[in-house]
């Protein structure tokens, strides 16, 4: 089951890294994010101003933040697939998530016009 949220609204997903139950240190690690629809990528973290941040809010404990602006979800509607992935400073990678979520209509705009 995909998480649902109302396009144009602010997303925050709340990660964490584990390995065999315990979590992975992401000091000194690159973390990269990417949603697409069945057509390509939407957005990705590697584009500049994509509207997606990353922020490691607990690096000992293996947990980011990744957020996505207004302006990108406004232009979101139905189900897309988000990824992230670790990078190691020995060029090692791990996708660590892969998620559908999904995106209804904004009825706010549709009432005030």
């Amino acid at each position: 089951m995909s998480k649902v949220f109302t396009a144009g609204d602010t997303v925050q997903l709340k990660l964490t890294v584990t390995r065999d139950g315990e979590p992975v240190n992401l000091a000194g690690m690159s973390i990269r994010f990417a949603i697409a629809d069945s057509t390509g990528t939407i957005a990705s973290t590697e584009d500049s101003g994509s509207g997606i941040t990353i922020t490691i809010t607990d690096a000992a404990a293996g947990e980011y933040v990744v957020r996505i602006e207004p302006a990108l979800t406004a232009t979101l509607l139905g189900t897309y697939r988000y990824q992230s992935e670790i990078e190691d400073g020995s060029g090692g990678i791990a996708t660590v998530v892969s998620r559908y979520i999904t995106f209804t209509r904004d009825l706010i705009p549709l009432v005030a016009s």
